[in-house]
């Protein structure tokens, strides 16, 4: 199982663009100015505090549930050793049983 998710996620950061990280980056930290713009018009009572409020919060909460951010567990180094450990882990549990079939397919 941890193979399976662990090659997932590889294959996935693979085929994204890395752009759409940054441009995602970018739109949360606008959400985040807009939600502090939010904060403050609602104190002063300007006009449109809480559409401020609620556009930030939800471009902050959007970005960083899809994955899409460039953070500590989602870059290219922390992926390859999860793959690589979900590697090892495997061809240890393989060596356990010794008539285990694998076909490689080629």
């Amino acid at each position: 199982m941890n193979l399976s998710l662990a090659a997932k996620k590889k294959r996935t950061y693979d085929r994204s663009n890395p752009t759409y990280k940054w441009v995602a980056l970018a739109i949360v930290i606008m959400g985040a100015a807009a939600f502090v713009y939010g904060i403050y018009a609602l104190t002063t009572h300007a006009g449109f505090g809480m559409y401020f409020l609620l556009f930030g919060l939800a471009a902050i909460f959007l970005f960083a549930g899809a994955n899409v951010l460039p953070t500590s567990k989602n870059n290219r180094k922390y992926i390859e050793n999860q793959l690589s450990g979900a590697i090892e882990q495997m061809e240890e549990y393989i060596r356990k049983y010794p008539m285990f079939l694998v076909m490689d397919y080629v």
